[in-house]
């Protein structure tokens, strides 16, 4: 197969392959659901489910796991249809021998296994290379037939692109930002504040004349920035206090601010570097913006092929399980 590298199948573990294709004990088993002939029994369902649950619980706790555990019952039967249609559209439209061999040479390649090591392992489990191979096709020639018949709808035109660029400026902006030095006294409240102020405005007298900020700042500031001989940044617009922001983006870097006031008491300012808001260029983020518009083009072309695949298969829930079906998917459900 060609073009593999784009939308390439990760290949599971060898312990899940193992685990997957081990024989199993002959059992009594509840349909739950058929397709184009074939069924999905209750212990496929709950095994595949209790793996998902298992992985979800192993990441995911609170509200969040309690939103996954509910999207796994919702979705998963309508998954496992999914795959069992396109399954079968695969064997009535493709050489299942050549995807077979694609699979498993990536297979080994992702394993870094000769035949004779696998072979082995494989012995071991009490299985075979022909299962083996059988087992990769079924979890893996859906998601390359939907890559075969959707390649050719997933081209984004450079004018696109730009138009993305156009009209959404806010996305590529690049938020002001500063580089400051300062110089604190603290002091909660109006009385406070006042009571410092003549200290402050020495202080301001003596950096016009020409005293070092940074020298200052070491010896005086009660910020903690006084260690740094009172350098901040460079820091956002945003992330600045919105009474300290109005000058440190205004006045001119190397000036020294009036006194400012804010809830935590008195502040001088000198700016050491500023930049102001801007875009990013477009020719910076033009392979984003492809990536980002050719990945909405694959997931909607995706979502429609599988549902136009599903809609044309002959397939059914059986009643007692069809409360694990999504709500909008109970209408497509064929009678037995």
């Amino acid at each position: 197969m060609t073009g593999m590298d784009k939308h390439r199948v990760v290949v599971l573990a060898f312990a899940v392959i193992l685990a997957a294709t081990a024989p199993r004990a002959e059992v009594v088993d509840d349909i739950v659901a058929w397709v184009n002939g074939d069924i999905i029994t209750k212990s496929e369902y709950e095994e595949e489910a209790a793996g998902l649950k298992a992985d979800a619980e192993r990441s995911l706790t609170g509200e969040a796991l309690d939103r996954e555990l509910q999207q796994i019952r919702s979705g998963l039967l309508i998954q496992i249809i999914d795959r069992r249609v396109l399954l079968d559209r695969a064997k009535r439209f493709y050489d299942l021998s050549k995807m077979e061999e694609a699979f498993f040479d990536q297979f080994k390649e992702q394993q870094k296994k000769s035949d004779a090591e696998i072979e082995k392992l494989l012995a071991e489990d009490g299985t075979t290379v022909t299962e083996l191979k059988r087992r990769l096709v079924q979890i893996y020639a859906p998601q390359e037939v939907v890559r075969l018949e959707i390649r050719d709808r997933l081209g984004v035109p450079s004018a696109e692109v730009r138009a993305y660029y156009d009209a959404h400026p806010e996305e590529f902006k690049i938020e002001a930002q500063a580089t400051f030095r300062e110089i604190v006294l603290l002091g909660e409240g109006a009385f406070r504040k006042r009571e410092r102020r003549d200290e402050i405005e020495a202080m301001r007298v003596r950096l016009v004349a020409g005293e070092s900020f940074e020298d200052m700042a070491k010896g005086v500031s009660e910020a903690p920035s006084n260690e740094g001989g009172g350098l901040v940044g460079p820091i956002r617009r945003s992330d600045v206090h919105e009474q300290l922001r109005e000058v440190i983006f205004g006045i001119a870097p190397g000036a020294i601010s009036e006194i400012v006031e804010s809830p935590f008491g008195l502040h001088l300012i000198r700016v050491e570097s500023r930049e102001d808001d801007r875009s990013r260029e477009f020719s910076d983020v033009e392979a984003a913006i492809r990536k980002r518009l050719e990945d909405r083009k694959w997931n909607q072309a995706t979502k429609d092929f599988i549902d136009k695949a599903r809609a044309e298969a002959d397939w059914c829930v059986k009643p007692r399980y069809r409360d694990l079906m999504p709500d909008d998917q109970l209408g497509s459900c064929r009678a037995l």
